[in-house]
């Protein structure tokens, strides 16, 4: 698999009744990259450099079998139809389906070797937009999918903040290097944020997933909450 770039996880499977059904093609991005490969849903903004030249991409497709378990085998395959890499069986034997589904997911994915960057270079997308709202929720479905929490305070220095919300609590932002920033909800790390080549940030957090852009020293946060439009306004501290 090193002699690939990227990894595409198709938004909806034969099993599935609906696209991300259960938020297991969101849970299958974010394990991945968990392992360090740099993975992305086919409804997702798309690397520029995808495929050009040369295959770089592979798609996950899922096996998926059991009555009363349900069971996972992922195969990658490459812009041929051919399988590169298959993992091992993954089971889930939750009553629960979502649950069943995740344990089998985390099981495959957990199997799978540490991604090896033969080609590594930043990734840059077409374009920065708005996701839809069943791309937006954060998986919460346990501790395992959460950021980490930050150190006690008494651990850390005191936040400085270069955008921050015109009120004593609320949403931070701390620049950092290789155009990449930090989110914070009342001094504690949400998420982060990588710019894109068109100048946009693509937000990922526990909260909400969205873009942002900076604007005559404000940093706009734009996301989409049970299909509602919100934005947060972080002004630019002195």
């Amino acid at each position: 698999m090193s002699d690939y770039k990227y990894i595409e996880v198709p938004n909806q499977y034969e099993f599935q009744h609906e696209p991300n059904e259960y938020r297991l093609n969101d849970l299958a991005v974010f394990e991945l990259k968990k392992k360090g490969y740099e993975a992305f849903k086919s409804t997702s903004v798309q690397p520029q450099d995808k495929n050009i030249g040369a295959c770089n991409t592979l798609v996950m497709d899922i096996e998926e079998s059991g009555i009363l378990s349900r069971s996972f085998i992922l195969n990658f395959k490459n812009c041929d139809g051919e399988i590169v890499y298959s993992t091992i069986k993954g089971t889930g034997r939750e009553k629960d389906n979502q649950k069943a589904y995740f344990t089998a997911m985390r099981e495959t994915i957990r199997s799978m070797p540490e991604a090896i960057q033969a080609k590594a270079s930043t990734t840059e997308v077409i374009e920065a937009k708005i996701p839809d709202s069943a791309e937006t929720q954060p998986i919460e479905d346990d501790q395992q999918t959460k950021f980490p929490d930050e150190p006690a305070t008494a651990d850390r220095p005191a936040l400085k903040f270069d955008y921050a919300q015109k009120t004593n609590q609320g949403y931070g932002i701390v620049l950092k290097e290789a155009e990449e920033v930090e989110v914070y909800n009342n001094d504690k790390l949400i998420g982060s944020g990588q710019k894109s080549s068109t100048g946009f940030y693509l937000i990922e957090t526990k909260q909400f997933n969205g873009v942002g852009i900076i604007k005559d020293e404000i940093f706009i946060i734009e996301y989409r909450d049970n299909g509602e439009l919100v934005r947060v306004e972080l002004h630019k501290t002195f």
